[in-house]
């Protein structure tokens, strides 16, 4: 098995909890209710994530409006997805990604993104948590159509392709077994699945037609020390 020239990541749920920018969501849509005669924004926001919690994620905006609804007259649903997807979020990077991103740098390895979901929301995030100078190609693969989104093999050919990089010296690092793994796999890349508590997919397997990673971290230390062992 030879070196690994480029290491290719997801973002939510791989380089911060996604649950930080649902809940960081919820309060954006919480102070915007309060002020239209919704109540105390805390009151709002604890009710969303409970919600939430319940595994309602879908419903979340259609049970506050029903809770409250005295809202239907001012706002709807649909106003309240924008409000959550254009929200600058309050996220953080899990402890060890900046280390880890700098000594991959530091050895010479490429560095890209490749995250599905809705462009806006998805260019937000990933200015919220001020790596842009850790990476040398980022892909949105909304950008180009929800139909492109993963599994769709098109983001890892550009990258492949921009990086002049052959699949064989890839790897592609993420979280959700139903969608990331299956391209690059095909692909020729390595890949690797980074799954620990908190995480939305962590209980979840590989659905059928879906390919799994062909390893397994469960911190970002241990990812380090894979991709350290690779380079």
């Amino acid at each position: 098995m030879g070196s690994v020239e480029g290491v290719i990541f997801d973002m939510d749920d791989t380089l911060y909890l996604e649950q930080e920018y649902v809940l960081s969501g919820f309060r954006a849509v919480a102070e915007f209710l309060a002020v239209h005669g919704g109540g105390r924004a805390e009151a709002l926001h604890a009710h969303m994530t409970e919600t939430f919690r319940h595994g309602n994620r879908r419903a979340v905006f259609d049970d506050v409006l029903a809770t409250w609804p005295q809202l239907q007259l001012q706002t709807s649903v649909d106003d309240l997805i924008q409000i959550y997807r254009a929200h600058y979020p309050s996220i953080q990077l899990l402890p060890g990604i900046v280390d880890m991103l700098e000594d991959m740098r530091g050895k010479g390895t490429r560095i890209g993104l490749i995250s599905d979901g809705f462009l806006i929301a998805q260019q937000t995030k990933f200015r919220a948590l001020s790596i842009e100078h850790l990476f040398d190609l980022v892909v949105f693969t909304d950008s180009w159509g929800r139909e492109y989104w993963k599994p769709h093999p098109r983001a890892f050919e550009a990258t492949a392709a921009a990086l002049s990089i052959p699949g064989s010296k890839l790897v592609y690092v993420g979280d959700n077994p139903f969608k990331d793994f299956t391209a690059p796999s095909e692909l020729g890349w390595r890949t690797v699945r980074l799954r620990f508590p908190g995480q939305l997919h962590m209980d979840h397997e590989a659905s059928e037609g879906a390919v799994d990673a062909q390893h397994e971290c469960t911190s970002v230390h241990e990812l380090a020390e894979m991709l350290n062992e690779w380079a």
